[in-house]
């Protein structure tokens, strides 16, 4: 069994590779959500989730590590900048103030023998 890792973030490639870990990449192909007011726990578990069991149907029988991350400030969700523009405007609403970081990691195995997901959230 191998560990596939659901996505193409080369530091998530990298703290994996720092930990001598072997894996293979395939980055999900799916449409995350990217609402910007709400609750940030929420938003990064349903991304993991739908990353995860995304690859896990193209994988099966693989054990999957997908993970979703964003910063909130207050009830404002930052999610990935567009442009160096865009960026910079975050940077600047950021700076000096207590933000949240929120990720979510979701471990995941299909089980081709019985059709479903062996899963667990970790936040």
């Amino acid at each position: 069994m191998n560990l596939i890792l659901a996505s193409a973030s080369p530091r998530r490639s990298q703290i994996l590779n720092e930990l001598g870990v072997r894996f293979d990449v395939l980055p999900a192909q799916v449409d995350e959500l990217n609402y910007t007011v709400g609750d940030p726990e929420e938003l990064v578990l349903h991304n993991a989730r739908i990353k995860a069991e995304w690859v896990a149907e193209q994988r099966i029988d693989e054990l999957i590590l997908a993970s979703d991350t964003t910063v909130a400030l207050n009830y404002k969700i930052f999610n990935k900048p567009t442009d160096l523009q865009n960026a910079h405007k975050m940077l600047t609403e950021l700076s000096g103030q207590t933000h949240k970081v929120q990720t979510s990691v979701f471990r995941t195995l299909f089980l081709i023998c019985n059709r479903k997901f062996k899963s667990r959230f970790i936040t």
